[in-house]
């Protein structure tokens, strides 16, 4: 899903309460990552999560759920997820 997708339907989610909003966002990124491993067409075995996500307990638990799959967080790698992106470059 890229930022324009995600914008559009961000807007429509302004009639919604402040909680439920939340989690339609929510529940949409869980499953845009669950898309996003079924297009790579691979068995995998775990989703090693970075960025502000990974400190999401919600976010790991429904990942956990409808993927079946091992949820890590990259900082227990030994790689500090907020300062990945930049570490790469």
């Amino acid at each position: 899903m890229d930022r324009e997708y995600f914008n559009a339907f961000l807007n429509k989610t302004n009639k919604l309460s402040n909680e439920d909003g939340v989690h339609t966002l929510t529940m949409m990124t869980v499953h845009s990552i669950k898309k996003g491993i079924d297009l790579l067409n691979e068995n995998i075995d775990q989703i090693i999560l970075t960025g502000g996500g990974r400190k999401n307990i919600f976010i790991i638990n429904r990942l956990k759920e409808i993927t079946n799959l091992e949820v890590i967080d990259i900082d227990d790698l030994g790689l500090n997820g907020d300062l990945l992106e930049s570490e790469a470059f």
